[in-house]
């Protein structure tokens, strides 16, 4: 035991969820005829494509790769990414009146900061409003730091991805939970936004977060929508932070006709907020590259943003990450264009897994997929628990549901995995704490989140023939949830 003390803050943070459902995992007893199926994780499923493996060897192997470089990333990089959302948003920059900034300052020690040379910020991103960072975990702390003071607030949807519950909790930071809707496909509402930013609670309010594809609900946010959510940000002066680390598995606006059953155009459009003509004043995108080009090891991630956003950014940066890795950076500044097809035909995959998921899935008793996209599927169970289940697990009262209410999502996964060898996330993972103000609020509103009867399968990572496989073991679970627990499954 150390004798100083620890952080309050960190100490309070919520544990990462991971190892936990990790732990369910190890203790299955799997089978040649029934291995573990793991649908867990949000992580590519393939390799890197052969393309940008070579150019990771190369990269590395220079001496200059291991030098420290520009706190914003590789200019060349940042040129590369502002080409590529051209090409994915359908802007065109030169068309825009967008003026070039000079070349940033580079010193010896690799450092740079945005110039601040003369433009007219009425277009879509130039290169200079791009920054990498070590992931897009990094992003979004990078931007909550730059952002904002301790106490602030953030309004959030819910469910929530969990590090970003761990950010708020680390920097004394206070989330005011925006609740979704099964019935509404898990889309944010404008509307309870701005009921939020007017309640007594809303004040101090610094930005509005948006996810979109969702995790862990795959909910996927019209343009209309997000162009709402942009309105609201710049009548009330807030932020509003675009989560898009999965925005290049949105589905293709068209096929290219060539017969191959894979799209050469781009991505559907995520949205068309950097159309808008003040978009610095109140929009800050984040986005990964770990998905899209299969590198999550390498951590990379990028933020786009105003040069007054950067600016800060900068700072903050530089006293946590100096650089982000510059091997990927390099290989990516030459590769980008070359791996849109295997970026296109990666997405056409998930997108029918995806489907091929949800068909299987209809045809289990009781279960149900509410959405999907990206990497995932927000699934509903059907359990209700009977006079049994209480006893069975009342040493653990988080376990231990009252008859006729759903069984608890954590239990419920942690049985899929210990008993039937399927490992996913429950929804409580995305959710506050029974115990915390956040879980009591959406309570007293009476959002249907507090039924807690989620499950979040992660589809990306696993084959055709591993979906093929789940509707045995929820058939499983399904005789298991009935037979020892005596749980009513709802049709």
């Amino acid at each position: 035991m150390p004798r100083f003390p620890l952080s309050r803050n960190v100490a309070a943070s919520i544990a990462p969820p991971i190892p936990k459902a990790q732990a369910w995992a190890a203790s299955y007893r799997a089978t040649a005829d029934k291995p573990l199926l793991n649908l867990s994780q949000g992580v590519p499923g393939d390799p890197p494509h052969e393309i940008l493996r070579d150019a990771l060897v190369k990269c590395t192997a220079d001496p200059k790769s291991a030098g420290y470089g520009p706190i914003l990333g590789e200019p060349e990089l940042r040129r590369a990414v502002a080409r590529e959302m051209a090409y994915v948003y359908r802007f065109d920059r030169q068309a825009s009146g967008t003026k070039v900034l000079s070349e940033p300052d580079v010193g010896e020690e690799g450092t740079d900061a945005p110039a601040n040379g003369a433009r007219e910020d009425t277009g879509p991103p130039g290169w200079e409003e791009v920054a990498i960072t070590a992931g897009c975990n990094q992003a979004f702390f990078d931007v909550m730091l730059a952002l904002c003071e301790s106490g602030d607030k953030v309004i959030v949807p819910v469910p929530w991805y969990f590090n970003m519950l761990m950010t708020f909790q680390i920097l004394n930071l206070t989330p005011l939970p925006l609740p979704l809707a099964s019935d509404s496909s898990f889309l944010p509402s404008v509307s309870a936004a701005r009921a939020l930013l007017d309640s007594p609670q809303g004040k101090n309010t610094k930005a509005i977060v948006l996810v979109t594809p969702n995790n862990p609900t795959g909910a996927t946010y019209p343009p209309a929508l997000i162009d709402e959510f942009a309105d609201l940000a710049r009548e009330r002066q807030v932020a509003l932070i675009v989560d898009e680390t999965y925005r290049d598995f949105l589905l293709p606006d068209r096929d290219d006709g060539d017969g191959d059953g894979i799209p050469d155009s781009p991505p559907g459009r995520p949205h068309t907020l950097f159309e808008r003509r003040d978009w610095r004043d109140h929009v800050i995108s984040l986005s990964s590259f770990s998905k899209s080009y299969k590198i999550p090891g390498h951590r990379l991630g990028m933020i786009v943003a105003g040069r007054e956003v950067l600016q800060a950014v900068t700072k903050v940066a530089d006293s946590i990450q100096i650089c982000a890795p510059r091997p990927p950076q390099l290989a990516l500044t030459t590769t980008l264009p070359l791996l849109r097809a295997d970026l296109s035909a990666t997405s056409s995959r998930i997108h029918a897994r995806l489907a091929l998921f949800e068909s299987l899935i209809s045809r289990v008793r009781g279960w149900r997929v509410i959405s999907r996209g990206g990497f995932y599927a927000y699934v509903q169970h059907p359990y209700l628990a009977g006079p049994s289940s209480t006893s069975n697990n009342a040493a653990d009262p988080a376990h231990a549901p009252e008859p006729g209410l759903p069984v608890p999502s954590e239990r419920v996964a942690e049985l899929l995995a210990t008993r039937c060898g399927i490992l996913t996330l429950p929804g409580a993972f995305f959710m506050p704490l029974r115990i915390a103000p956040e879980w009591r609020a959406l309570a007293d509103a009476g959002s249907a989140l507090v039924e807690d009867k989620w499950i979040r399968f992660a589809i990306a990572n696993v084959s055709d023939d591993v979906v093929r496989g789940v509707p045995e073991r929820l058939e499983m679970l399904n005789e298991i949830m009935e037979r020892e627990y005596g749980c009513q499954v709802v049709e």
